[in-house]
């Protein structure tokens, strides 16, 4: 079986227009543009999706969304993806995170 493995990142979201880090789910919406950036990317992609993952994120769900009409398989929210200093297989922290609660 060969496949390909392509990370997308969300569109533009309220806090990235505000210039927030905005770690905590479910977070803030995707903007006017962040919507049209992942609609565009769905439509331009010329592969089919045979799998769609994403954070529990709002951003996150919202992008991966546009994808549906284009996926053959499965769409599936991913818990504990959203916090960026946690190792998600064993859900310690990694080293050097900053103490919990100060991200």
């Amino acid at each position: 079986m060969s496949g390909r493995l392509v990370l997308v990142r969300h569109g533009q979201s309220v806090s990235n227009v505000d210039r927030r880090l905005d770690t905590r789910p479910p977070g803030r919406e995707l903007t006017d543009l962040g919507r049209e950036q992942a609609r565009a990317f769905a439509k331009d992609w010329r592969h089919d999706i045979g799998m769609v993952a994403h954070s529990v994120a709002l951003r996150a769900s919202q992008t991966a969304a546009e994808y549906l009409p284009r996926t053959l398989a499965v769409y599936l929210a991913v818990p504990g993806t959203n916090d960026p200093w946690k190792n998600t297989t064993t859900g310690k922290p990694f080293a050097g995170a900053p103490p919990s609660g100060s991200s």
